[in-house]
This record gives structure tokens, C-alpha cells and sequence, in this order.
């Protein structure tokens, strides 16, 4: 189905080509899978999904397309207006991509901590009876959509039928900025001390021959100091020469 900007896409009514009818179906009750789930859990519970977990602006763009298919493919069955059975406020089903309803389903799942992914996508299921000749199914959690033929699934498939989709395309760089060219190739690291040559020689110093050394000069209060002193008549002469001059 062309994608149609605005207001026209979500009043389109048209069934997809590559969707079976539900009565063209041979098996009563048995899903077929028009559309794979947005992404696979990474840990196995509903809370991993990548599209759940990657904010409401990356759940819209995931969610976006399989709402508008489902809601589409319901006008071309007659049936003009459905509401999210979910939320149970009457919103139209195209406000499933919308942040609230993204508010409404984290908070469904932290009521049931640590819920498998294979048990909550068994409860989010809205089923719309077409025609009197079968239906078709959303998945509040992973957006998948299958169609059977008869009044009820009675069937339940794999989720993990088909291969998971591919990741998200890259973020293109910020408006205004552009990739430069790659830089230099890192240096080469520097060698490490070779730390156990100097401790080698370090402890092998130790065990050299110490050398005498010679000993230490006495200090100057230590040495004894000898004055010879004149004698007293040696300094009688002197005091009598000093009065004579």
C-alpha cells in the first residue's frame, strides 16, 4: 500500500495485495501473518523490545505503519471507525503510535515485572470480526497483524515465526555539521622501565665488599689544646722591665 501524506493516509481504505482475504483461507481458526512483529525482546521479556524500549519517538516511527495498514484494511471491510480496546477511552486505533498510548502500555507492563515477551503478546491481541467470514488482529505490543478465516483463532503460532526485521537505519548527523576525515592511527605505546634489570643490580650492589674507610677527623672541642703559660719569673722580669721603661 502507497504511503499517502496527512490526513488521507489514516482515511485510506484499502486492503494490501500481499494479504490474503480471511476467506480465501483453507484453514479455519489458523492466523496467517500479514505483518512480522516491529522487533524481537533481547532478553526475552515484552519490556526488552527494542521499539518499546527506545522511546516514544522511535515507537512512533515503528508503530506508525502497522496502525495505518490495520485501520486501513478495516475501512475496505466496512468497518469506518475502531476504537484501542486497549486504553478503553474511546480513542480512535490510529492513536496507538501516539505517546499516550506508549505511557499505557509501560505502565501495563511494570504492574507484571519481568512478564514474557511469548505470555503478554498473548493478551494484547485486538481481534475485529470482518464479514461475518473471519477476522483480523492487532498486537498492542509488537504491531503484528494476522488475519484468519471462521469466528475465533483457536491456533496460536510462534511469535517467533518469521526472522526478526533488520535494525533501524543510522541517525543521520546533526543539520549544519558534516563527518570530517578519519584522524591518525593511534601512536605506538611506549615501552615500560624495565624495572626488574634495576632492581637486579640494585640488589646485587648490596652484596659488594664494602671498603674500609678511614676514621673521622676529631672535631675541635675534641682535640686537646696545649698553651704554654711563662713561668713566674719570667713575669716578675717583665713587669720590672715594663716600670724601668
Amino acid at each position: 500500500m502507497a504511503r499517502v501524506a496527512g490526513w488521507q493516509a489514516w482515511n485510506a481504505a484499502e486492503w494490501p495485495e500481499t494479504w490474503p482475504h480471511p476467506e480465501h483461507l483453507s484453514d479455519i481458526g489458523k492466523p496467517h501473518r500479514c505483518m512480522a512483529p516491529r522487533s524481537s525482546p533481547t532478553t526475552g521479556l515484552a519490556a526488552s523490545l527494542p521499539h518499546l524500549a527506545g522511546g516514544k519517538n522511535y515507537w512512533k516511527s515503528m508503530m506508525d505503519e502497522p496502525v495505518l495498514r490495520f485501520a486501513a484494511a478495516l475501512r475496505a471491510k466496512g468497518i469506518p471507525y475502531v476504537c484501542c480496546e486497549f486504553c478503553g477511552n474511546n480513542h480512535p486505533m490510529e492513536h496507538v503510535s501516539a505517546a499516550n498510548h506508549y505511557k499505557q502500555l509501560h505502565h501495563w507492563l511494570a504492574e507484571r515485572s519481568n512478564i514474557q515477551y511469548s505470555e503478554a503478546r498473548q493478551q494484547l491481541w485486538q481481534t475485529c470480526l470482518v464479514g461475518g467470514v473471519g477476522g483480523l488482529r492487532f498486537n498492542h505490543l509488537d504491531g503484528s497483524i494476522e488475519v484468519f478465516k471462521g469466528h475465533e483463532v483457536i491456533e496460536e503460532p510462534p511469535p517467533d515465526l518469521y526472522p526478526p526485521p533488520p535494525p533501524p537505519p543510522r541517525q543521520p548527523p546533526p543539520r549544519g555539521t558534516t563527518p570530517g576525515p578519519p584522524g591518525p592511527p593511534p601512536l605506538p605505546k611506549a615501552p615500560e622501565p624495565a624495572t626488574s634489570t634495576s632492581t637486579a643490580t640494585s640488589s646485587s650492589a648490596a652484596n659488594w665488599p664494602t671498603r674500609p674507610q678511614p676514621p673521622p677527623e676529631p672535631l675541635l672541642s675534641d682535640r686537646s689544646v696545649s698553651t704554654a703559660l711563662p713561668s713566674s719569673e719570667e713575669s716578675m722580669g717583665c713587669l720590672l722591665c715594663s716600670e724601668l721603661q
